[in-house]
């Protein structure tokens, strides 16, 4: 006698893994639109167009120049979530410039990078002792890329494709802050912001070809 078959078992599902690429600004125009959603367009303040690192556009910017973008975005990445943000910049002023940064004044409560010196990189954290600096013996006026990754506990600091500092940090950059670039001397290129903190073979595969920005998840 043949065993009564059991009810069909269910295939697998698979649920896709969503895009830790939150926002992406190839600064085409003289503008910051953003690729994916418009709301997350960007404010540009005096800066204009020129040409970009890989010959597209790029947004060319004065020491008295800036770029602000909604609250909405850094949402993605408050408090003390897991982040990373990428830029390409070519500095004609390096010293006091600013790539990018949010957050306040307070230990543990900003993400930026901007430079102390012409050689100095500095991961601004908020507050002297939350600060990280790395020393960029090589640094000159051309195109060069940053990223600055944070999984929630760990940091580390990119210079064209490669680490230069790394450590540990507690931060809590608060849930309404806006992330601007600026003051900065020169031009800049391809702002990326993911809500993750990326492997250092996808920062390696940014700085090798920065558009299309390359998926985190090879």
């Amino acid at each position: 006698m043949r065993p009564t078959p059991g009810p069909p078992k269910p295939r697998p599902t698979h649920t896709p893994t969503k895009d830790p690429l939150v926002e992406r600004y190839p600064f085409e125009s003289g503008a910051a639109a953003a690729s994916g959603n418009s709301a997350l367009t960007g404010t540009v303040s005096g800066a204009t167009t020129t040409q970009g690192q890989d010959g597209s556009g790029a947004l060319a910017m004065s020491p008295f120049d800036s770029v602000s973008f909604p609250a909405a975005l850094a949402t993605n990445v408050r408090g003390s979530e897991p982040r990373t943000i990428c830029i390409w910049a070519k500095l004609s002023v390096i010293q006091n410039s600013v790539l990018f940064s949010y957050g306040t004044d307070g230990d543990g409560s900003e993400f930026g990078l901007r430079f102390a010196s012409d050689t100095v990189l500095r991961a601004q954290f908020g507050g002297d002792a939350f600060n990280v600096d790395a020393t960029i013996s090589d640094m000159n006026t051309d195109w060069h890329h940053y990223c600055l990754a944070y999984n929630g506990e760990f940091y580390v600091v990119f210079f064209d494709g490669k680490a230069v500092t790394f450590g540990t940090k507690k931060l809590n950059t608060g849930t309404a802050n806006n992330i601007k670039i600026g003051p900065l001397g020169g031009s800049v290129d391809e702002l990326l912001v993911y809500n993750q903190a990326v492997s250092s073979s996808v920062v390696a595969a940014l700085y090798a070809s920065s558009t299309p920005a390359p998926s985190t998840r090879s």
